[in-house]
């Protein structure tokens, strides 16, 4: 979806989100916010607490069970939303104001916490808590002050402080009118607290900025108050990088609508938990102030040899098949080219290290930290998201290596650390930052030229490592040299050799076919596959093309605001850079998506292909070339046969051939005029075809090719109309002496133009030697044939061609 689902998923049943919510509240700056699933079935006065569906029920039932004329009736009731449904409960003159009062004092006052472990989080050293609950229990367990809305209120920082966004039930009990009641539940009264409840919002607005909150048994629903205030924080310039806003739920949010809302609400992690556990987790995290004797300390480097492990845990590493991506990979690593060079940067007091996802940046991290053990070593990992608290640590930390991988530090720490370069320097520290290339601008000339790439491909020895490693379990050289890190994990993973030794799928397939899934036919999932598609034909898109593309498929409101998205939701194989100055200049973008692997990305294009059907999919990669064909000279190559036919893989051959021939046909009113063209189309029958109808058709189609103004496309035409005539040789039963001299015909004819395309003529030569060529078949038909020999001359020039001696 171009309005991507792009919020983390962690579970704290995992490493990664153990770690990330540790890291998050040693920073010292978590605020709980805690929603009505807290306490929702703890005893109350008379009775338990209700959640919010079991409220809305109690109050729909009094409502009906009220006898007066001017109410809703119960049908229409049904359908009333929460906020409606308050509005006639608590703002109406129908339900007497006696009964509301006895329903707050019996289900929301006297509250006590059963569970041990939410007692045990409660008392964790937090600051103060915001509450969307109206019950008392949090006050009563704390002996904490309540702040309620529309009451201006000073802080101590001696004392806890419970902030009461819809209000307090013990206060509610004792007003005198229904209207009295400082209560924030219907849609009213959501107008009047964003009016006159701005001490409260200013302070949710400021922490919404400044803190991380964690959202606690919230369902985040019509809280209007919130929204305004995330408002508020954006209109002051947005909240600070490092803040989070944590939704902590026991199931994870699938649908589209759950995710659009947490999305709204600004929510930047999901945290899948076990309530009980994460309540005693918390408990268990020492507090900020105190339990640590640096933030650092979490970070600590530890060399240890990992306990035995599976033999197959190297493929595991490799292709990333339950593997923790933060976790030491030394042991399993082959030795990079690069180590020593990196390793020379370490004098200075940072080194950067920068390439694309799956370069092997965060592996040559932990290389680094092993080859030096002579310092304090730190491994800042991805997840940590690193607070002021830890970046200051950084800064004073002395005699100390500290490894910082890729996005624990945001854009404005970063350019923080590169100021305080001389103090880092006088404390005898090496800070080693992994980034990626857009953020070298972060650094400053100097520090960015020096920055040691880390390639996404392994050099031969390289390769010869990876492959001694693979070959004990059967796959023998299955690692290429020069050919990117995911492009070798998407071969490997496809290997039946891997899939019966491991029983399982790469994290890589799996969050690749959630892409899929989440994919719908509609414009903007049209506008999805042209952006793929160009992406699986030129290997980047600049900013500018993909606004051209939105703006033809009536999107132009997301033109501009969902580029990143886009490249974000498809990592790692997208990625998103900055131009660099010349792009900058000739194709006016100040950003470029580059695809990191074209197979995963071909395979993408297959998949969608096959929900969009030959036609549409033929269609869509026509209105592709249409857009491109107004801004851009070569956009013809978008639609050459080599590009369609590597996209289109030879094990989808209906989809291969159905949809390669529906693009050509559909071509025809806009490009008949065009030798390129037609070119294009013989060579799809020549690939695509088996039928000597085809192929004739194909011959008469180069014929179109043949033009005086376009050499090389001429000489292309005559050796696609022979390799087609050499075809139709081969696969007609009673083969013709015509069949033969007009097959003999053409290759001297493409063979005597040589000149104009050596390489593509002697491409030909090649695949002759290794029989993949019909000139040899026409050839020795010929030879056979006493009825040709006033063809022996063309037939000895073509043989001379074959053995090398032309």
């Amino acid at each position: 979806m171009i309005t991507p689902d792009t919020i983390p998923v962690l579970r704290l049943s995992d490493t990664n989100g153990k770690d990330f919510l540790r890291g998050l509240l040693l920073t010292g700056r978590c605020i709980p916010f805690i929603g009505a699933g807290f306490t929702a079935g703890d005893s109350s006065l008379r009775g338990t607490v209700p959640g919010g569906s079991q409220f809305l029920s109690m109050m729909r039932k009094a409502i009906n069970a009220t006898v007066t004329a001017n109410k809703p009736s119960p049908e229409s009731l049904e359908y009333y939303t929460f906020q409606q449904v308050a509005d006639e409960y608590f703002r109406e003159p129908i339900v007497p104001l006696d009964k509301i009062k006895t329903t707050l004092r019996d289900s929301f006052t006297g509250v006590s916490i059963a569970s041990e472990a939410k007692k045990a989080f409660l008392r964790w050293e937090w600051e103060y808590f915001y509450t969307l609950n109206i019950d008392d229990a949090i006050e009563r367990e704390l002996g904490a002050i309540k702040v309620l809305p529309f009451t201006e209120f000073a802080q101590h920082k001696t004392t806890q402080f419970v902030y009461k966004l819809h209000g307090d039930a013990a206060d509610a009990i004792t007003a005198g009118t229904a209207e009295a009641m400082r209560l924030v539940f219907g849609s009213a009264d959501y107008v009047a607290s964003l009016i006159k409840n701005r001490a409260l919002i200013s302070t949710l607005t400021n922490d919404l900025a400044e803190r991380h909150l964690i959202f606690v048994g919230c369902s985040l629903t019509d809280e209007l108050d919130i929204l305004f205030a995330l408002s508020n924080a954006k209109t002051k310039g947005g909240p600070l990088p490092s803040t989070n806003r944590v939704y902590v739920t026991a199931n994870e949010p699938l649908d589209y609508e759950s995710r659009k809302k947490l999305r709204q609400y600004g929510i930047t992690n999901i945290l899948v938990v076990d309530y009980a556990d994460f309540y005693a987790f918390v408990a268990s995290v020492g507090s900020p102030a105190s339990a640590l004797n640096s933030p650092l300390d979490p970070y600590r480097y530890d060399a240890r040899k990992p306990p035995n492990q599976s033999p197959e845990i190297f493929l595991k590493y490799l292709l990333q098949i339950a593997w923790n991506t933060h976790q030491d990979s030394t042991e399993l690593a082959i030795t990079r080219d690069g180590i020593r060079q990196a390793s020379q940067l370490l004098s200075e007091p940072m080194a950067v290290l920068w390439g694309r996802r799956f370069s092997g940046r965060t592996t040559l991290l932990f290389a680094i930290l092993a080859h030096h053990s002579n310092r304090k070593r730190f491994f800042v990992p991805t997840s940590a998201a690193t607070s002021d608290r830890v970046l200051n640590a950084i800064l004073r930390t002395k005699d100390a290596l500290i490894a910082v991988d890729a996005g624990a530090v945001s854009y404005r720490q970063l350019q923080l650390i590169v100021r305080k370069l001389d103090q880092i320097q006088e404390n005898n520290t090496t800070v080693v930052i992994s980034t990626n290339r857009a953020w070298l601008s972060a650094l400053g000339p100097l520090l960015a030229e020096s920055a040691f790439e880390v390639k996404d491909k392994m050099s031969q020895l390289e390769s010869k490592q990876i492959n001694a490693k693979l070959e004990p379990f059967g796959l023998s050289k299955s690692w290429r040299s020069s050919v990117q890190h995911l492009e070798n994990i998407f071969s490997l993973s496809e290997s039946p050799v891997v899939s019966s030794l491991l029983n399982q799928k790469s994290r890589l397939t799996q969050n690749i076919s959630r892409l899929h899934e989440k994919w719908s036919i509609s414009e903007v999932g049209k506008l999805e596959f042209s952006v793929l598609f160009y992406l699986g034909t030129r290997q980047r898109i600049y900013s500018r093309y993909f606004r051209e593309f939105a703006t033809d498929a009536g999107l132009s409101h997301i033109s501009s605001t969902h580029f990143a998205d886009f490249a974000q939701q498809w990592e790692p194989f997208i990625e998103l850079e900055d131009s660099d100055p010349s792009s900058r200049r000739a194709e006016r973008s100040m950003q470029v998506m580059v695809a990191n692997a074209s197979a995963w990305i071909h395979y993408s294009i297959q998949k969608l292909s096959l929900r969009l059907g030959a036609k549409e999919a033929a269609s869509q990669i026509v209105r592709t070339f249409e857009v491109m064909n107004k801004i851009e000279d070569k956009a013809f190559e978008l639609l050459l046969f080599d590009n369609l036919n590597a996209i289109y893989a030879e094990g989808l051959s209906d989809l291969r051939a159905s949809v390669i021939r529906e693009v050509y046909e559909r071509l025809a009113p806009l490009l008949s005029g065009d030798p390129d063209y037609w070119l294009q189309r013989a060579k799809s029958f020549y690939y695509l075809s088996n039928q000597i109808h085809d192929l004739i058709v194909g011959v008469e189609y180069c014929e179109k090719s043949i033009v005086k103004k376009g050499a090389k496309t001429s000489t292309n035409a005559k050796l696609t109309k022979s390799n087609l005539l050499g075809k139709i040789c081969k696969l007609k039963r009673n083969v013709e002496d015509s069949d033969i001299i007009s097959a003999v015909g053409a290759y001297v004819e493409a063979i005597e133009s040589r000149a104009d395309n050596p390489l593509y003529i002697d491409e030909l030569l090649r695949k002759s030697k290794t029989g993949k060529s019909y000139m040899s078949l026409v050839c020795r038909l010929a030879s056979r044939r006493a009825t040709l020999l006033p063809h022996k001359h063309e037939i000895e020039l073509i043989q001379s061609y074959i053995s090398g001696r032309f």
